[in-house]
């Protein structure tokens, strides 16, 4: 294939040496992971209580009082247990493959996979029910009210819900539906992606063993409830915990976790992984005798059983709203599609290390991130599956050569339902050792079956920050509750990975038409804004921003036509890596302490002492050779001249760079600089580059910072190091601070994404809830330079300050690259 057609730079993924080489796991057959599906009819631990069974356990996802049999039931787990384990087993390529009905990205198809999305969203309500009254009844220190309470909510809407509800638009327009085959292949192709990126991104004989048979339990009831989903509900209702018996939460306990999670959004927040209560469980039940004394040994498997079912489905539950909230809407009574939008997923290095950032744009604009190495590690089964997702759709288009994606005229407003919204997707994508080769992004891939989307979006989605931060903590949760036993046997162990850079963003015309009318300084979409790429070391010089030039060519420019400029970028960018590489090793000398920043100096000393030396005793010198030779002229007095030159140049010398240079640090050969201009002077390391540096060792170090512009710096004192030089905006995207631009009540402001080194989770949102809490950000509460207002002060000059703030919408990423934050 023509390697200039598209935009793809994929390196295969079966050529690195750590994660993308899939490791098989311990040998799994269908017979253990049907086993574990069918441990609520023979639960035994020899490792807890050798020879004690527990056979009266109630079923999770139980689907007989659905009107299913026994006999079939058994059957349609068995089906799906094999589905899944020959798709993790075999590493196969998924895709999601629909009918006629999804032939073309339009706005019908859109509206169809929302409405899926809506449905399996209910009917994991219908299972999340189920299970929370069987803990509610049998095992309440895992039981948790507010899940049951909200799942209850859209049960209670399910069947108040008239059958025309769903028949007609806002506009009055029929909704298209969806065919029960294009439903089945959609909750396969989900529920196989979750089992991929899952067993792919951690070892472990028993995890891998629960992920599966979870899973097809859940994929099982999820079908079967969606063929009468108003019937359905009502039934688990009946079934259910009574009202009356619903215990009443703490309910300071409940707010702190729907308002205190800083994952909580899109109205799904009680989905949290709250791992405490698990932990809890497992100190009664493993590692002390204690418990088992008091209590027998039945109760004890018992709990084992229940906490075991309550950890998986907690964590797929959360999983799948992540997923599925994107696709049917944020309302969570009603769905809504979308066809102008923009997602992007970008990993980039930020720091002199190069520390790996993601940075993630939903549909809905909000602006999330990570910058924790073990969740940037945890991303990368989602990358290596988006990749192959996108070379499998990308072989299927060139096997087909389909034609541009364009259907019959329809009278009246049809014709626009049915026509493409033009769907793209623009990647690049390497690890380790081709992670410095500048690898171009070229025009896009234009996907023109909505199959093609849904193939794509889902293993898109799961790159997104907020799930891949939920997959590590689950993670974190299995290890932490594994049983002693089984840690000793086969330990689960996520798998470590080498540094890797992505880029993928999938779009649609028109959301991208809107994007490429904006002016160079307004706010952006994620795809071009400047820290994309390697675009932070493309500049004239080291701390410079490249041109807008490295974004994605046009869709009719070739790569033949972009500038020269352009065509040297991959040079200047390895230069100035270089560069940076040999600033942060000199730089590793430094020492920072509370007050100021220690430097080691021995040769501008060594230098000076020497010109005072030479001045010294050049005058002695000249006194014992002259002697009396010149008559009236005493030769020492030449020797004392040369004495006070000697101390006049040191006492300049040791004042002109610092402002105070003790005389023990002087003869020692180093100085302790109190300020960035100080640093700056006595290293002649740029400042930018200091402040970079200030930034990135800030958690790890014990500098203490005043004014009069370290707003974005957390460790403050009144006699601290001197930030007296403001920071660039080059120097705070190489930082992790990313500036995001929003509508508020006083006109257009900034609110920082702060992604500095190990930040676990940010999100910036797209409508800012207010808080009576009021979360804090570093923030700008009026841009300088916004139009329609009288200009006030250089609009280059951005004010920082630290606080609460509301905002009405999120614009775009801040587009001003000579911005100056004070």
């Amino acid at each position: 294939m023509d390697p200039g057609s598209n935009t793809q730079t994929l390196t295969p993924s079966n050529s690195d040496g750590s994660q993308s080489k899939q490791r098989p796991p311990a040998t799994i057959t269908e017979d253990e992971v049907l086993e574990t599906v069918n441990m609520h009819k023979r639960f035994c631990m020899p490792s807890v209580a050798p020879g004690v069974e527990v056979t009266d356990l109630p079923n999770f996802d139980d689907i007989t009082q659905y009107e299913v049999s026994e006999e079939v039931q058994e059957r349609l787990w068995a089906n799906e247990v094999a589905r899944l384990l020959d798709i993790v087993n075999n590493h196969a390529l998924l895709a999601f493959e629909g009918s006629a009905a999804l032939a073309i990205d339009s706005k019908n198809s859109y509206e169809i996979l929302a409405d899926m999305a809506d449905h399996v969203w209910q009917a994991v309500n219908i299972a999340t029910y189920d299970g929370q009254s069987i803990l509610a009844s049998h095992c309440k220190e895992l039981f948790k009210v507010d899940i049951l309470q909200s799942s209850r909510v859209v049960l209670d809407y399910l069947c108040d819900k008239e059958e025309e509800d769903d028949a007609f638009d806002n506009s009055g327009e029929a909704m298209p539906h969806y065919s029960r085959e294009d439903f089945f292949n959609f909750v396969n192709y989900l529920t196989a992606a979750l089992a991929q990126m899952l067993c792919s991104a951690t070892d472990g004989k028993s995890f891998h063993l629960h992920i599966l048979a979870h899973l097809a339990k859940l994929s099982t009831k999820v079908k079967v409830v969606s063929t009468r989903l108003q019937e359905c509900a009502q039934i688990s209702i009946d079934n259910g915990i009574p009202d009356r018996k619903i215990p009443i939460p703490n309910q300071h306990n409940v707010r702190g976790r729907q308002d205190g999670n800083p994952r909580m959004g899109k109205g799904f927040g009680h989905l949290d992984l709250d791992i405490e209560p698990l932990l809890e469980g497992m100190q009664g039940l493993q590692g002390e005798p204690a418990p088992l004394e008091s209590s027998s040994k039945k109760d004890s498997m018992r709990g084992i059983y229940f906490l075991q079912c309550a950890k998986y489905r907690h964590a797929f539950f959360n999983l799948l709203a992540f997923i599925l909230v994107p696709l049917r809407g944020t309302n969570k009574l009603m769905r809504k599609s979308v066809t102008s939008y923009e997602l992007c997923s970008m990993v980039y290095g930020t720091g002199f290390e190069r520390f790996r950032t993601l940075v993630y744009q939903d549909q809905e604009h909000d602006f999330s991130g990570t910058s924790d190495v073990s969740i940037i590690n945890c991303a990368r089964s989602s990358f290596d599956m988006l990749a192959k997702a996108i070379q499998l759709v990308q072989t299927s288009i060139s096997k087909h050569h389909q034609p541009t994606a364009t259907t019959p005229s329809s009278p009246g407003g049809m014709d626009s339902q049915l026509k493409s919204v033009g769907t793209r997707v623009s990647w690049s994508y390497a690890h380790d050792e081709h992670i410095d080769e500048g690898l171009p992004t070229r025009h896009p891939l234009i996907l023109k079956s909505m199959s093609h989307v849904i193939t794509v979006m889902i293993p898109f989605i799961m790159t997104s920050p907020m799930i891949v931060c939920s997959v590590s903590d689950f993670i974190t949760m299995a290890i932490y509750t594994e049983l002693q036993d089984e840690r000793e046997k086969n330990p689960i162990k996520p798998r470590a990975v080498g540094k890797y850079t992505a880029f993928f963003c999938l779009t649609t015309a028109k959301y991208d038409a809107a994007q490429r009318s904006r002016g160079p300084d307004e706010p952006s979409s994620l795809s071009k804004a400047l820290m994309r790429r390697d675009n932070l070391f493309s500049g004239k010089q080291l701390a410079d921003i490249g041109r807008g030039a490295t974004f994605p060519l046009g869709p009719g420019q070739a790569p033949w036509q972009a500038s020269d400029d352009d065509q040297t970028t991959p040079e200047r960018i390895q230069r100035h890596q270089l560069e940076l590489d040999d600033f942060s090793n000199m730089m590793k000398a430094w020492v920072l302490e509370e007050k100021g920043v220690m430097v080691r100096c021995r040769l501008y000393v060594s230098m000076l002492m020497l010109l005072c030396a030479v001045l010294v005793a050049g005058g002695v010198s000249i006194g014992v050779a002259v002697g009396e030779r010149i008559t009236g002229v005493d030769p020492f007095n030449i020797t004392t001249y040369c004495w006070v030159l000697a101390a006049f140049v040191l006492l300049v010398a040791k004042s002109v760079r610092v402002q105070n240079w003790p005389w023990n640090d002087f003869l020692h050969g180093r100085v302790l600089c109190k300020s960035v201009s100080e640093l700056s002077s006595v290293t002649g390391v740029n400042e930018q580059l200091i402040l970079a540096k200030l930034l990135q060792d800030e958690s790890i170090s014990v500098l203490q910072t005043r004014g009069p512009y370290n707003t974005v710096f957390s460790r403050k004192s009144e006699d601290g190091f001197s930030i007296d030089r403001p920071l660039s905006t080059w120097t705070m995207l190489l930082s992790g601070l990313i500036m995001i631009e929003v509508d508020s009540a006083r006109g257009r402001s900034l609110v920082c994404l702060d992604l500095r080194r190990a930040t676990k989770f940010e999100v910036i949102k797209n409508i800012c809830a207010y808080s009576t809490e009021g979360d804090e950000f570093i923030h700008c509460a009026r841009l300088p330079n916004e139009k329609g207002q009288e200009r006030h002060g250089d609009p280059n000059r951005i004010r920082l300050d630290k606080g609460g703030m509301v905002w009405l919408r999120a614009l775009g990423f801040y587009g001003n690259k000579n911005a100056q934050f004070i």
